[in-house]
């Protein structure tokens, strides 16, 4: 039902895939992929807490799970049959807060909808 893409920063990479593959631990990405194994074959009216929340104003949203004692985020949009994934956030030991990881995501959503910046398929196992 929902083809996960990521944003691309400049030097062509999925910045998801990057986030998965350095800053959070195994048991996290898997969580994570477990729970978008899910979320692809859910009608998007049942994407509700406490897998998934809109932000205020709604313009973005985020993919919640807690691996651990981490609370993790993925904020996103949906655009046509896609979901975009935009940047990946831990409630602790990120390098954004909060109030700035959503800001990164609501600009890049931005560049996304100018077509200043591109997205690619998120691929998991």
């Amino acid at each position: 039902m929902w083809t996960f893409m990521q944003y691309v920063n400049f030097g062509g990479k999925g910045v998801i895939s990057k986030w998965v593959a350095k800053d959070i631990e195994v048991n996290a990405s898997d969580d994570f992929h477990d729970l978008l194994n899910i979320l692809a074959v859910v009608p998007r009216d049942l994407w509700v807490r406490p897998d998934y929340d809109t932000l205020t104003p709604p313009d973005i949203g985020e993919i919640r799970w807690k691996s651990g004692q981490l609370q993790h985020r993925v904020f996103g949009f949906f655009k046509d049959e896609q979901y975009i994934l935009l940047l990946g956030s831990t409630k602790k030991g990120t390098v954004y807060s909060p109030a700035d990881a959503i800001a990164t995501a609501r600009q890049r959503k931005n560049d996304i909808l100018n077509g200043w910046n591109q997205t690619i398929k998120y691929i998991w196992k």
